[in-house]
């Protein structure tokens, strides 16, 4: 028995954040990996809109953003602000620059 039988990938905590979405802020990319083997939702995004490729971009995983595109993953999606993951997290990060 592996020790993540029966364990949901795809859970959230209270902001909405997958596990997924957790090691791609942290740049974490042997989680990553590990969990879209495990079938982990590659555009999920959390209450915020953010998905994967945001919290890369805005964290400065620029070599795990792009293996996540290689993946499929969509970077046209908008977080609740109307931002894709190359213009930040929030508005007020996008105005800074």
């Amino acid at each position: 028995m592996e020790l993540d039988d029966g364990a949901d990938v795809d859970a959230r905590d209270a902001a909405g954040n997958t596990l997924l979405l957790l090691a791609a802020r942290q740049g974490h990319k042997r989680a990553v990996k590990l969990l879209l083997r495990r079938g982990a939702t590659l555009n999920a995004q959390n209450r915020d809109g953010n998905a994967a490729l945001h919290f890369c971009h805005a964290h400065g995983h620029a070599e795990l953003a792009a293996y996540l595109r290689s993946k499929g993953a969509d970077d046209a999606l908008l977080n609740a602000q109307g931002l894709t993951c190359y213009e930040g997290l929030t508005m007020h990060e996008l105005e800074r620059l």
